[in-house]
């Protein structure tokens, strides 16, 4: 399935998890496969906008493939909004001591067995 029918099938009322579910991938993969493509979400209209310069090029491509930057969407894809992972937990005061002591008894246990 190209990115172009992708756009048109999220366009027109499929949910972004029913389109990754039939995709057989994440709802993270698929949507930071969209971002690779130059295709987002705006955030007032609903509607998923190519914001490249070239959408020949960029929306004939296969979504089941690796779907990498290409250099004409290069300087629209933001590299720092491009990651869907969870954002890091929040620090806490660890006693980092007692954490590689924790860890050296865990590892010497494994050794012995």
């Amino acid at each position: 399935m190209l990115i172009r029918e992708v756009q048109f099938e999220l366009n027109n009322g499929k949910s972004v998890e029913e389109m990754a579910q039939e995709l057989g991938m994440t709802v993270a993969k698929l949507i930071t496969k969209l971002k690779n493509a130059a295709v987002e979400l705006d955030p007032v209209s609903k509607v998923w906008d190519y914001h490249g310069s070239n959408a020949e090029v960029s929306l004939n491509r296969d979504i089941k493939k690796t779907v990498k930057v290409k250099d004409v969407d290069r300087s629209y894809v933001d590299r720092h909004k491009q990651t869907t992972k969870v954002k890091d937990i929040p620090k806490k005061d660890f006693d980092f001591e007692y954490t590689l002591f924790k860890d050296y008894l865990e590892c010497k246990q494994q050794r012995v067995k």
